[in-house]
């Protein structure tokens, strides 16, 4: 955090009774900010170094967690992962009133140099220190923000639950194709059993192999019997 904005915080504490604006609170800050002298300056400079060295030591802790967490442990797989592909046509989260300020904020400081993490940081400070009549009007943006939100969302949702409907019953047969394909079956059961009664009846009139050679030998069997019988009634004629 810089030094301006840790004399801005006080600045506004004694100062928030005037009813100035956000805007004007700032620019009058600004104002006594310059007039002050280096030596006016030195405990918001000091004050400035030693949050700037704590923040950076928080932030390299914090870096250091986000590396390993993203390593596997133990041959499992990595706890964080990619995000999902999101879909575009889904509305956009709504801002929250802090969110809001900060883009007023980054608006306001662009001209000063700082990169995001020093934004990111000065703009946190500065949202610590407004009164609650100073936060009202991006708490109320936030407010219509997330109502306009949450009737969008609903209307995707239910776009896609008829999507999702539609493409289930194209998947599905029609009643046509349903009768078509049991019509089939029924033709296709009544086909297999005139095969099964036409290949028993012909079971039953054409003879196995085996029955054929039974049958020739018990013919056979007859003849000789037969012809023997014969020969014994000439023998006792005789």
């Amino acid at each position: 955090m810089s030094a301006f904005l840790i004399f801005l915080g006080e600045f506004r504490k004694t100062n928030q009774h005037r009813g100035f604006s956000n805007t004007e609170m700032t620019q009058k800050g600004a104002t006594v900010w310059r007039s002050l002298t280096n030596r006016e300056k030195l405990p918001y400079e000091e004050q400035s170094m030693r949050l700037k060295e704590k923040y950076n030591r928080e932030f390299s802790r914090y870096k250091e967690k986000l590396k390993s967490r993203k390593l596997k442990s133990n041959g499992e797989e990595p706890i964080l992962s990619k995000k999902a592909k999101r879909d575009p046509n889904r509305p956009k989260r709504a801002l929250s009133a802090y969110m809001l300020f900060m883009q007023d904020f980054r608006k306001r400081n662009d001209d000063r140099g700082w990169d995001v993490r020093e934004m990111v940081s000065n703009g946190a400070v500065a949202w610590k220190t407004l009164s609650g009549a100073e936060r009202h009007p991006y708490e109320q943006m936030a407010k219509k923000d997330s109502a306009k939100f949450h009737r969008k969302l609903q209307q995707y949702k239910n776009q896609q639950k008829k999507l999702r409907l539609k493409a289930q019953a194209s998947k599905k047969p029609s009643t046509s194709s349903k009768k078509a394909v049991t019509a089939n079956s029924k033709k296709a059961v009544k086909a297999n059993s005139k095969k099964a009664v036409k290949a028993s009846r012909n079971k039953t009139k054409t003879p196995s192999r085996e029955e054929a050679i039974k049958r020739r030998g018990a013919a056979r069997k007859q003849t000789t019997s037969s012809r023997s019988n014969q020969g014994r009634k000439k023998t006792c004629r005789a």
